[in-house]
């Protein structure tokens, strides 16, 4: 895999977009801070200098939506195991502890190219929000950003060969383990169940993944 460091860039994602045409191999993209990150819809994901862990990549084989939103959520989650964090999942993208955001995930697909995207951003040392929380606030040896990025890698590498139906086995676990919700007319609503399809069983009814609006497309 090929990784390129920035100290700042206006964000990983964007980076990646434009070079992505012409790679040839797996390539991840990670950076001290970012000016212009990114979450879904448009939002911003705050990324100061040195206190997160902002990250991009791109895998080089056909991967649709899901089977990025898998891969992209299970590293991030098994990463923080690394670190005895046990996170939950507000479906589709982001990442909870003790009911606060730690991280969350931008799945991006370009629809000329048909080439896929994952960004990733988790809160180490500081959490830019009050609604959030960070990896040292619940980790007196929170680690550092190099040693994360580290673990992170290790973790992709074991996960990123494995097929879509593999990668469910291992967050069907996860679901079983630790509750996940979604926000759904601004509420928060209890996901009962989960299939391979992705369809998530609220309040006694099955909804698409695309009723979530995981997914980014750009041009």
């Amino acid at each position: 895999m090929k990784i390129i460091y920035k100290e700042t860039i206006e964000s990983t994602n964007d980076f990646l977009k434009n070079i992505v045409a012409g790679l040839k191999e797996d390539t991840l993209v990670i950076a001290n801070a970012q000016t212009k990150g990114k979450g879904r819809h448009g939002r911003r994901w705050i990324s100061p200098l040195n206190q997160g862990f902002y990250v991009s990549f791109y895998i080089h084989r056909p991967l649709d939506e899901k089977h990025a939103l898998l891969l992209g959520v299970l590293t991030a989650k098994k990463t923080l195991n690394q670190y005895d964090l046990n996170p939950s999942l507000k479906l589709p993208n982001d990442l909870y502890l003790d009911n606060k955001k730690v991280g969350g995930i931008l799945i991006e697909r370009n629809v000329e190219t048909a080439k896929t995207i994952i960004g990733i951003g988790i809160n180490i040392s500081e959490a830019p929000l009050p609604t959030a929380t960070a990896i040292s606030h619940h980790k007196e040896d929170a680690p550092d950003i190099r040693t994360f990025t580290q673990t992170f890698v290790t973790q992709l590498h074991e996960l990123k060969s494995l097929k879509k139906s593999q990668l469910f086995n291992y967050f069907k676990t996860w679901f079983e383990e630790t509750p996940m919700w979604a926000i759904i007319e601004s509420k928060p609503l209890k996901i009962d169940d989960i299939n391979e399809k992705f369809e998530c069983l609220i309040q006694g009814e099955w909804k698409p993944l695309s009723y979530l609006n995981s997914i980014s497309l750009s041009t």
